[in-house]
């Protein structure tokens, strides 16, 4: 990160810098204007009055998966920004950096970190404190020296980020779209990947360059509940692939009863295919956590531990008498429902999380619920080489609309 002077926050955007941000940057469904700049953000606007609380927001407006590309001969590139970090009860700043990832013709290049940006800080999403942070002037040196290279500049991860600016020593224009399959992905904080150390690190990011896909991530951290404003966003824009990870947070919350859930997940699909009635859907029960496996929640962050931990527990062999759901639970009403309607849809796959990361695999998580880094990184090995994967995949083969997809054909 170098370190000159920023530009003054009431500063207006450079002309032209706004075109080419809206035309270059990729895995945001919304970019927001404001005094100092532009705010991507992976809902719609519109989604927005039709939730309450503020977590949403918070977690819709962190920068999983998103990216500026652009081609250019410049030699080296600097990005502008302000990224405001979410933390939660008594982990230290440091421990939460804001680390911006490059790529360089599809090749990671560096990760460049920076803790000087804000950071909203509290125990209860609902009553945070926002601490002020200067600006980050990021500087990539790319080396082209004149030959035309495909750079991607990858946002935070964990991050909202206002871009004030960006300028190289030669025209930056968009890359061009690229030409393959594009993948809409939804889940919760485990698909947000919020404790990735970079960028790639994000499962569904790393998944989508060994498959050669173009990712779009609504990993939306404690906000998967099988909203149906997300299911019209999933509905409504352009993709070739679909999958849906959920559970883990409706179980965690208590969002959802049995007689509930089993509904509103067929009101979620019905919804999808109104307007993708082909489109390849893959739909991911919950990864293991043992606390929740046989209990119900909701669950509760013990900021001494700096664990989740569950509230209630039932008897041995008794079962909840509220129809409260299990992970195991909801696992078997998944799988039973994409069984179900497989006699009249058959582009709906269904993958047990577990395979990703099973029983085996509990020392990687950090907090109970959040794999690390090396579970993210496991994750996405996983998914890559699953053969359901390959058959999800293959399922979009029987209705293209774009070039066929190179299963594990090099990294983008």
């Amino acid at each position: 990160m170098s370190d000159p002077t920023p530009r003054s926050p009431e500063q207006p955007m450079r002309e032209g810098i706004a075109a080419l941000l809206h035309s270059s940057i990729r895995g945001a469904l919304t970019i927001r204007t404001t005094a100092a700049g532009l705010m991507p953000a992976r809902l719609p606007e519109w989604t927005r009055s039709q939730f309450d609380g503020p977590m949403l927001a918070l977690a819709s407006e962190q920068c999983s998966g998103v990216r500026i590309a652009l081609s250019t001969a410049a030699r080296w590139i600097e990005l502008e920004f302000t990224s405001t970090r979410l933390i939660l009860g008594n982990t230290p700043q440091e421990m939460v950096p804001a680390v911006l990832g490059v790529t360089i013709d599809g090749r990671p290049h560096s990760a460049e970190t920076s803790i000087d940006g804000r950071y909203r800080r509290g125990t209860n999403p609902n009553d945070l404190t926002l601490v002020p942070g200067r600006p980050t002037i990021a500087r990539v040196d790319v080396g082209a020296g004149g030959r035309e290279q495909d750079i991607t500049l990858w946002l935070p991860n964990n991050a909202s980020v206002e871009i004030h600016d960006i300028r190289a020593d030669a025209q930056l224009l968009p890359a061009p779209q690229p030409d393959v399959p594009k993948w809409l992905h939804h889940g919760s904080s485990i698909s947000h990947c919020a404790e990735a150390d970079t960028p790639f690190g994000v499962w569904p990011v790393a998944a989508s360059r060994e498959l050669g896909l173009e990712i779009t991530s609504l990993g939306l951290g404690s906000s998967a509940h099988l909203d149906q404003f997300v299911a019209r966003t999933l509905r409504d824009n352009d993709a070739d692939l679909i999958s849906l990870k959920v559970g883990i947070n409706i179980v965690g919350a208590d969002s959802l009863k049995r007689r509930t859930f089993v509904s509103a997940l067929h009101g979620f699909l019905d919804t999808i295919r109104e307007g993708k009635p082909d489109t390849p859907i893959l739909l991911i029960s919950p990864i293991t956590c043992p606390m929740l496996e046989d209990t119900a929640g909701p669950v509760e962050y013990d900021d001494g531990q700096q664990r989740y931990l569950a509230t209630r527990r039932a008897e041995a062999g008794v079962p909840y008498t509220d129809d409260a759901l299990t992970l195991r639970a909801v696992r078997a009403l998944m799988s039973s429902i994409v069984e179900q309607r497989s006699e009249r849809d058959g582009n709906l796959v269904y993958l047990d999380g577990t395979a990703l990361f099973g029983p085996d695999d509990v020392d990687d998580l950090l907090d109970g619920i959040h794999p690390n880094s090396a579970g993210y990184r496991r994750i996405a090995a996983r998914f890559v080489q699953s053969s359901v994967v390959v058959d999800w995949c293959s399922a979009r083969l029987r209705h293209p609309t774009r070039r066929p997809i190179a299963l594990q054909q090099g990294k983008r």
